[in-house]
């Protein structure tokens, strides 16, 4: 019988099985037809390879493919592979959507009855959560409105994640509303998912763009979510991921706040937290994220932030506040 030489080069993360340098140690004085057309047979699975051998063996490589592994397919820059960020628990992960059962009206009826900081009239959009849409932040919209904030929503409709035409939307409304108002700046609310897109927008639009607050906002990657099966469902769907994350690379120029909670049930609230610098704060209050909007702390912080001057460094007159109409 005559002997098979076969050197196998395996490449696990191009996904390919490298077969190189095949030779054959044929018999010469055995029949051509004898010779001809034999294949060689790796150790995967006892597979032939993809090419025949001839006479004295192919010279060359063959490849054949295989499926990476799940962690491979999955390797991106948003969420953590290696532990180093804590997942939530699914028993916090529950407690969230109970909390939108619990907490909703309750908040509701104190916020009507609080006493927040007048707005100075500087235009406000709201980026809601993921899954989220406007309806959803309607409350708390209304609720700036009435101490003097001209505020909108996104108007993307449902927040699917970083698509191309939810970006392209916000940009062309942040476009229209600061050129309405002769290029006074806004500032951008934005919840969870939402306020991931007011910093990247802040950091392409610095001009336009007067504070981000983010309200338990995942912004520092990668982060852990019990929500990371959906969004990977959706994943073909974001066309506008690469330019996200381009804007998270460093903080924006602009005052920053960021809200979070330590219980946050359904990100990890260590990748909600900004580091220390220059117009930049973290804020921590109790609470569920689903709510936090409404939390009557979190409203508490965003419209004493909203109300303070443009530039960090410029000193105002006291601010007044204001009970809200119906309250």
């Amino acid at each position: 019988m005559p002997e098979l030489a076969i050197t196998v080069d395996v490449d696990v993360e191009g996904g390919l099985v490298e077969l190189d340098h095949i030779h054959a140690d044929l018999d010469q004085d055995q029949p051509r037809h004898l010779c001809k057309r034999r294949r060689a047979c790796c150790t995967l699975d006892g597979r032939a390879a993809a090419r025949h051998l001839w006479d004295q063996g192919s010279a060359g490589a063959v490849k054949t493919w295989v499926p990476p592994r799940f962690e491979e397919r999955c390797a991106d820059p948003l969420f953590d592979r290696h532990d180093a960020v804590s997942m939530p628990s699914w028993g916090r992960f529950t407690a969230e959507y109970l909390a939108l059962f619990r907490d909703f009206r309750h908040f509701r009826a104190e916020n009507c009855k609080g006493v927040f900081a007048c707005g100075d009239g500087h235009p406000v959009i709201v980026l809601p959560g993921f899954l989220c849409c406007d309806p959803m932040t309607s409350h708390f919209r209304g609720l700036l409105e009435g101490l003097g904030y001209p505020a909108a929503g996104w108007g993307a409709g449902i927040n699917l994640g970083p698509t191309a035409a939810s970006l392209s939307a916000v940009e062309a409304l942040l476009q229209q509303i600061t050129a309405d108002r002769y290029g006074e700046r806004a500032s951008l609310v934005g919840q969870s998912l939402g306020g991931v897109f007011a910093r990247s927008l802040a950091s392409h639009h610095p001009t336009r763009i007067r504070r981000v607050i983010t309200v338990c906002s995942p912004f520092r990657l990668p982060t852990a979510t019990r929500l990371e099966p959906i969004y990977r469902l959706l994943s073909p769907l974001h066309h506008g991921q690469d330019a996200v994350l381009q804007g998270l690379a460093a903080p924006p120029p602009v005052p920053t706040t960021a809200i979070y909670t330590v219980t946050d049930g359904v990100v990890a609230w260590t990748s909600c937290v900004d580091e220390p610098g220059w117009g930049r704060e973290n804020v921590a209050i109790a609470g569920a994220h689903t709510t936090m909007l409404e939390n009557p702390e979190a409203v508490r912080v965003i419209t004493d932030r909203l109300a303070r001057p443009a530039n960090p460094g410029v000193t105002s007159p006291s601010t007044p506040y204001r009970r809200l109409p119906g309250g």
